[in-house]
């Protein structure tokens, strides 16, 4: 009895569990408020940079991850856009900032 009890307790702490886990939106995601728009680049594109994007203007170590730099461009119109380079996989992130100027 004491072990069929035990089993019961066990199974409803991991389904409260499992419902209580869910993924928190993380500060400055694409489509979050007050966050910067975001442009996805198809999967082809990821070993290179569309010419639109303009001037390599800078680049910086990511802080997040010793494997990133930090890309950064400038378009005719003022347009900023940076994305990361992953020096592991010899490939460009899929989503690019998009920092638009007036």
């Amino acid at each position: 009895m004491p072990g069929q009890l035990l089993n019961t307790v066990t199974v409803i702490v991991l389904v409260a569990s499992a419902a209580a886990c869910t993924r928190l939106p993380q500060e400055g995601s694409p489509g979050m408020p007050g966050s910067v728009p975001a442009e996805v680049l198809d999967d082809a594109a990821v070993t290179t940079i569309p010419a639109e994007w303009g001037t390599l203007v800078g680049a910086d170590n990511d802080p997040l991850s010793r494997n990133h730099t930090l890309l950064w461009f400038e378009d005719e119109e003022g347009t900023i856009r940076f994305i990361a380079y992953n020096h592991v996989s010899s490939r460009f992130q899929t989503t690019a900032a998009v920092i638009r100027r007036h």
